[in-house]
Formats: structure tokens, sequence, C-alpha cells
């Protein structure tokens, strides 16, 4: 099972049964496994003007390692293993525009003020994997930059239901370079008693509050690098979910799973009113 960062991975196990350790950011060259939208297409700008880009700030420069969604002028919404380790200090958020290496002219680049993780959040399994990021200033809403509506509370979403998701990174997996356009994806909804029998052979449970993603024979999904991203309902435009694991990149009888944003509506609007 492999958290979905656009960082070197090393497995502690075999790659159908075991987490992945994450560790620090490896020069593109050397990393193995980056992120990507598996069997997608460029999206437009402008398409998705909720995406952010998660980078850390290194020696070599800020580098993307996770996505994110705008929730709020002040928030961002993304993964908790994307927080784990993280500074404000050595991070910041780029909102708008659809290029991680050529500014358009619409991007917003925003410091971090606090990481507030998930306080349940447990990285052996992956449970509560959410976190919220507060911004040091407030991003201006323009055409390309928008906060993406969240689900009622503990909303449950129908197995079929057609969903999109978006993200940077190499296009198959185990490939070593990432795309300079955001790619877009879209995948139906798997029950969790059908998603619980993809996984079981792998000893790996998916909670209530995760949401399953994928077709029976793969070739569409997420995967490293898209971590903390969104997952949205096609045609209703709401975050569903935020891209946490999965086996493999769009392998058959593996779909992709999602923190399901709805079991944490609660904690996300408190974390909001407290900070």
């Amino acid at each position: 099972m492999g958290f979905k960062l656009a960082v070197s991975l090393i497995l502690l196990v075999s790659a159908k049964a075991g987490l992945s350790l994450v560790v620090p950011p490896a020069p593109i060259r050397d990393q193995v496994g980056v992120g990507r939208i598996v069997g997608g297409e460029e999206a437009q700008d402008g398409e998705f003007p909720w995406q952010v880009s998660l980078r850390q700030i290194a020696g070599i420069g800020a580098t993307h390692f996770c996505g994110g969604s705008v929730i709020d002028k002040d928030w961002i919404v993304t993964a908790a293993h994307c927080c784990a380790g993280q500074t404000p200090a050595f991070m910041h958020v780029v909102a708008g525009g659809i290029k991680l290496n050529s500014g358009e002219g619409e991007e917003q680049k925003i410091d971090i003020e606090q990481i507030i993780g998930h306080p349940d959040y447990d990285s052996n399994d992956l449970t509560n994997d959410i976190c919220m990021l507060k911004l040091k200033s407030s991003l201006e809403f323009t055409e390309w930059v928008q906060p993406i509506a969240l689900p009622a509370a503990m909303e449950e979403t129908e197995a079929g239901t057609d969903c999109t998701v978006t993200g940077w990174g190499t296009l198959n997996e185990g490939g070593i370079s990432l795309p300079n356009v955001l790619h877009k994806v879209n995948v139906p909804v798997v029950s969790d008693e059908e998603c619980n029998k993809n996984y079981a052979s792998s000893g790996i449970s998916v909670t209530a509050s995760m949401i399953c993603a994928g077709l029976p024979d793969g070739g569409k999904d997420s995967c490293q690098g898209d971590s903390g991203g969104p997952f949205i309902h096609a045609t209703e435009k709401t975050l569903l979910g935020v891209v946490s694991w999965g086996i493999g990149c769009g392998r058959a009888g593996y779909p992709g799973v999602y923190t399901q944003t709805s079991y944490f509506i609660d904690w996300i609007t408190e974390t909001m009113a407290k900070y």
C-alpha cells in the first residue's frame, strides 16, 4: 500500500501487503513511484480552481509533494500523511493555474501559518487521514482560485457515482518525471463492501470513513504525488474525499482509497472556528 506522495518511498514489506514509509524528498531523477493521475487527461485552465499544490521549501528550491483543496479564503484541506513531519516555515501552497513549473500570472503563493492534523490520525492504517492548513494571508478569489463546496455531514455516496480526481505527476506507475500540467481522471465509486473484498487478501481494512473508487479492470486512478488532492462529485462539484492510499496505481482489483470528507465536517468546522 502506498501513500500518494511525490517523494521516495521505502517499502517495509511487499507491495501487496505493506505500508510505505515516507522519507525526505530525493532529487527527481532518484524518485520512484512519484505522483500521477493514471489513465487521465490534461485539465483545462480554471477547470478546477480549488486545486492547490503543496510545495516543500528545501535546498533545491520549492518542490511539489502533495495536493490540496481550497475550502475557504484562509483554509486548505489535505491529507494528514502530507502534513506529517512538516513545519509551516518550510512549506507553502500555490493556488490558481494548472502548470507546476511555468507561471501564467494566475497563481497565488501563500505561506502557511498553522498545520492542524486530525488528532486521531493513525499512520499505520491511515484512518482519519485529513489535515487542515491555515494560511498566513487570505486567498483572493478569482476566475482561477475558488473554494470547493463540502458535502453534508455523514452523507454517503452511492456505488457507481461518477467522480473526478485531479493532480500532478507521472502518467504511469514507476515513472520518474512530473508533467507540468494538472491532470484529471473520472472513476466510479466502489462500495465499502466491495472495496474490502478487494483488499481482504492484503489484510488491509477499509473503514467507514474512507471511500473507494476505480474500475474493475484498473487503468484509471490517483497515485503518489496526488495525495491530499480533491476527489469530487463529477457533476455536483462537492469535495467527497481526499486522496489517501492504495496498492499500486490503477491496478486491477485495487481501487483508490480516499478519506471520506463527510465524516469530518464537524471537525473541519470546529477547527476553522477555533483557529
